[in-house]
C-alpha cells in the first residue's frame, strides 16, 4: 500500500472520531443552512468548535500516533 494512502486513512479516522465525539456530546451544530451554491450563505457556526475537537483528538492509526500540538501543528 502506498504511504499516501496510509496517511489519508489516518486523517479520515481522525475526522470520523471528531464527528463521533461531537455527536456523542450532543454539541453538534446543524449544517442545514450551508450551501456551496448560494453566494450569501453564512459561515457554519460549528466550524471553530469542530476544529477544536479535531485538535484535541488523536488516533492510533496505520502510520502511528496522529495528534496535534498546542499550536495546531
Amino acid at each position: 500500500m502506498e504511504i499516501s494512502n496510509l496517511y489519508i486513512y489516518d486523517t479520515v479516522l481522525l475526522l470520523a472520531n471528531a464527528f463521533h465525539k461531537k455527536l456523542e456530546d450532543r454539541k453538534w451544530h446543524s449544517m442545514a443552512s450551508l450551501s456551496c451554491i448560494r453566494k450569501n450563505s453564512k459561515p457554519w457556526q460549528g466550524g471553530r468548535s469542530m476544529l477544536e475537537t479535531i485538535k484535541k483528538g488523536g488516533v492510533s492509526g496505520l502510520t502511528g500516533e496522529l495528534e496535534f500540538g498546542e499550536n495546531g501543528g
